[in-house]
């Protein structure tokens, strides 16, 4: 429900979401969903910023738009229920904020395009829930990249949280697979799940984290 997923930042100077997508990518188009009711005004004049390396801790907007390494990319006035943003540009990092001070308000991001190192693999992106952010850090949420996918997904979890195992269901509720070796840092956690031996098909991704929250999205096999 787009309505329940709603979520956003404080009012505070140039307020921002961003996520890191695991690896480089030759990125298509950014998709942003905007809440539908009274309050769709928030989500005005804003940028998509870009970078294949990590934002700096500290960088204020104008040291980002000043930045070589960064595409930017601006969105003028108030955001409809849906506005697609061409990138075509490569980057691990993407970044929605604000242009002045205000309230950072979202409820879908979605990030099109195809893998740098397999130019043939189509690759997309769904942030469907923005979970709360009080001051200027990531929201905390789940990512599948490539998605759809024939062989292998990875699993982007959330900054600064721990995640134990991940499993994947069909659409009849039965497991077919669990991992619980999971890699990562305490910036990012990125698995690569081979999902080829799966047939074509539906599936629902469950990510579970140490702090007992559980995330799940749909999976599209190929």
């Amino acid at each position: 429900d787009a309505q329940t997923d709603l979520q956003h930042t404080l009012e505070e100077e140039s307020p921002w979401w961003q996520v890191d997508l695991g690896s480089l990518h030759t990125l298509g188009v950014l998709d942003v969903y905007n809440r539908s009711e009274n309050f769709a005004y928030r989500l005005r004049n804003f940028y998509v910023l870009v970078s294949p390396t990590p934002f700096p801790d500290g960088s204020g907007l104008g040291d980002l738009l000043s930045d070589g390494e960064v595409e930017s990319y601006y969105f003028s006035g108030q955001a409809g229920p849906q506005e697609s943003i061409p990138l075509n540009t490569e980057g691990r990092y993407v970044r929605i904020q604000l242009s002045g001070t205000g309230i950072l308000h979202m409820a879908e991001v979605e990030i099109a395009g195809c893998t740098t190192s397999s130019p043939n693999t189509s690759f997309k992106a769904s942030f469907e829930r923005l979970d709360y952010l009080s001051g200027n850090r990531e929201f905390d949420t789940v990512g599948l990249a490539p998605n759809p996918t024939s062989d292998k997904v990875q699993v982007v979890g959330p900054s600064k949280n721990t995640v134990s195992k991940i499993l994947i269901y069909d659409m009849q509720g039965r497991q077919v697979k669990e991992i619980t070796n999971i890699r990562g840092d305490s910036q990012r956690v990125v698995e690569s799940v081979d999902v080829s031996n799966l047939v074509k098909a539906t599936y629902v991704v469950i990510v579970f984290l140490e702090d007992g929250s559980s995330y799940s999205r749909r999976l599209i096999k190929i």
